[in-house]
């Protein structure tokens, strides 16, 4: 018991003192994530200056996107990272509220029939307690007769307790000042 509770403060120790922060996963077209859609979402990893993010990583094939002229245009999954100032250092972002991005159907179940504004809040999904406040960030792909839209919401991220930290996963940080 006393070994796991050291190999959790060490972990929050090493979250804390690192200059790349790791903010959560986004969800982005290829076109956020390479600046084209002749790329795979794969091929994304690594870019910097992309999908809000100072780099991203670990990117994979989310959603099956639209095809625009002769390329089709895919939806990544990518885990976000920030560089912190020299001032700054990286903290977990236990409780506090972030914007992020999500693609329609996995806030409709799977449906494009609502607009961003409309679906409806969640909980306990995509590593946030609460999803809400969405609106449209990007126009979509045409999925039969409606519009399958990029959607900006609200992530209430979980409030944490440092002894429940589990070793070796990746919790979402934020900058803040030393």
């Amino acid at each position: 018991m006393n070994s796991l509770i050291v190999l959790a403060l060490l972990g929050l120790a090493a979250r804390v003192y690192s200059k790349e922060c790791f903010v959560g996963k986004v969800f982005a077209t290829e076109d956020m994530t390479s600046g084209t859609c002749t790329k795979t979402c794969s091929e994304a990893s690594g870019n910097s200056h992309r999908a809000g993010c100072s780099k991203i990583k670990n990117c994979n094939k989310h959603f099956t996107g639209w095809t625009r002229g002769w390329v089709r245009c895919d939806i990544c999954q990518c885990d976000c990272y920030k560089n912190c100032g020299s001032h700054e250092k990286c903290r977990i972002a236990s409780g506090n509220t972030v914007r992020r991005v999500y693609i329609e159907p996995d806030l409709n179940r799977g449906s494009c029939t609502k607009t961003c504004g409309e679906v409806p809040n969640h909980r306990n999904k995509f590593g946030c307690a609460e999803i809400k406040n969405c609106q449209t960030k990007q126009n979509g792909w045409i999925r039969g007769f409606v519009s399958c839209d990029i959607c900006e919401c609200d992530c209430v991220l979980p409030t944490l307790d440092p002894f429940d930290l589990e070793p070796g996963v990746l919790y979402p940080g934020r900058c803040v000042p030393k």
